[in-house]
C-alpha cells in the first residue's frame, strides 16, 4: 500500500475542521479557540477561573485532565488499538507525547521537533536495523513510509507550529466535477476511513474539531465520516474549498499558506447558502493574527475584507446588535466573489512578464 508523504501544507496547508457544534459550552468555545491555534498553555487556568462549569464544560475538563495530567507522562493512548502493529502503535505514542508537551507550551517548536526526530529515528533503527539513517534524511517521512508494511496509509506534514501525523487503513478514489468562480474542473478525491491517528487537532480537541480533509497538488483527501456527501457542507466547504487549493497550486505555485486559505474561504462564502450562518460564525470566532495558524490569519483577513466590502463592523460594539446574523447570504455571496475576483486579477498582474 502507498504511504502519502504530504509536503508543506496538509491541505497541504492546515486543514478543514468540523464545526464547533460537536462541543458547545462557554468554556468549551474558548478552549476550542486555544486548541485550534495549537496553544493550550492557559487551558488549565481557563478551567480554574471559570467558576461554575455546565455539563459540557465539566466533561471537557475531565477529558483534559486525563489527557494532559499535571506532572505525569503516564497517559493512556488516545485510541485503543489492536496491538497487532507495534511499529504503528509506538510511532503514534511518540507523536502524542510530542503533541502533549508542545500544546501545553512545555517545549518550544525547535525543542519539540528535535525530540520527535530523535525518538522516531531510534524507533526506525530498532525496528529496521538494516536501513541506514543519515543526519540529512527526512526521518519522519521515512518512518511513515514503513507503515505501508502493515497495510497502512499515512500523511506527515507540519500543520501550524506542530508536526502532524494521520494514519488510516482504507481509502477509495472518486472523481467529482466542481464548479468554481473561474470555471469548472474535475477533482480526484480520496475518501479515507478507519483512522488510527487523525492529527494533533483531533488530539487537542478530543474529536470535536479534527482534520476533515486536505489537498496536495492534484488530489484531495476526505475523511469519510466528516461529511454527508450530498450535503451543502460537502459540496461547498470541502469540494469547492479544496478544488480552489488545487487550482491555485497550478496557477500560483508560490502562494503562502495564508493566501491559499484566504482564497479558499472566500470561495466557500461565494457559494454558501444554508451553511452561511455557521461559516460566518466559525470564521469570526477563530480569527486571529497568529503567525503559526494560517487558518486563523486567513479567517481574520477574510472577515476584514468582507466587513469593508459590506460596510459592516468586524465585531459589534457594546450595547449594539450584531449585524452579521441578519446579512442575507446572497449579499455575502456577491461580496465574496468581488473580493476573490479582485485578488485573482492582482495575482495575474503580478505573474505577467
Amino acid at each position: 500500500m502507498l504511504t502519502r508523504l504530504t509536503i508543506g501544507l496538509l491541505l497541504t496547508i492546515p486543514l478543514l475542521c468540523l464545526p464547533k457544534d460537536a462541543c458547545s459550552g462557554e468554556v468549551a468555545d474558548r478552549y476550542l479557540a486555544m486548541a485550534m491555534q495549537g496553544n493550550l498553555s492557559n487551558a488549565r487556568s481557563l478551567f480554574a477561573t471559570a467558576g461554575h462549569l455546565d455539563l459540557v464544560d465539566r466533561q471537557l475538563f475531565e477529558n483534559f485532565e486525563r489527557r494532559f495530567p499535571t506532572g505525569s507522562d503516564d497517559v493512556e493512548p488516545s485510541r485503543h488499538r489492536s496491538g497487532d502493529t507495534p511499529f504503528e502503535d509506538e510511532m503514534i505514542r511518540l507523536y502524542e507525547h510530542y503533541w502533549r508537551r508542545s500544546l501545553l507550551g512545555q517545549w518550544n517548536p525547535d525543542t519539540g521537533d528535535q525530540w520527535l526526530r530523535q525518538r522516531v529515528s531510534g524507533l526506525v533503527a530498532r525496528r529496521y536495523p538494516h536501513i541506514p539513517i543519515t543526519g540529512h534524511q527526512d526521518i519522519l517521512g521515512l518512518a511513515a513510509s514503513k507503515l505501508s508494511d502493515s497495510g497502512l496509509y499515512a500523511s506527515v506534514t507540519r500543520t501550524g507550529a506542530l508536526q502532524d501525523l494521520l494514519v488510516w487503513r482504507t481509502e477509495e478514489r472518486k472523481e467529482f466535477s466542481v464548479e468554481l468562480t473561474d470555471g469548472g474542473m474535475a477533482l480526484t478525491t480520496v475518501m479515507i476511513d478507519d483512522l488510527e491517528s487523525q492529527g494533533w487537532r483531533d488530539f487537542a480537541t478530543f474529536g470535536a474539531a479534527p482534520t476533515a480533509g486536505w489537498a496536495d497538488r492534484d488530489t484531495v483527501y476526505c475523511i469519510c465520516w466528516s461529511y454527508q456527501t450530498g450535503s451543502e457542507r460537502f459540496r461547498v466547504s470541502f469540494l469547492k474549498h479544496e478544488a480552489r487549493h488545487v487550482r491555485d497550486y497550478s496557477l500560483y505555485p508560490d502562494l503562502s499558506a495564508v493566501k491559499l486559505e484566504f482564497r479558499a474561504k472566500l470561495t466557500e462564502l461565494a457559494y454558501a447558502q444554508s451553511t452561511m450562518p455557521n461559516l460566518i460564525a466559525g470564521f469570526r470566532s477563530n480569527a486571529a493574527d497568529d503567525v503559526d495558524s494560517p487558518h486563523s490569519r486567513a479567517n481574520l483577513q477574510v472577515m476584514q475584507a468582507l466587513a469593508l466590502e459590506l460596510n459592516l463592523p468586524l465585531q459589534a460594539r457594546a450595547q449594539e446588535l450584531d449585524p452579521w446574523p441578519v446579512v442575507r447570504h446572497y449579499d455575502i455571496n456577491s461580496a465574496a466573489r468581488r473580493i476573490l475576483q479582485r485578488d485573482s486579477q492582482q495575482l495575474m498582474d503580478n505573474v505577467r512578464p
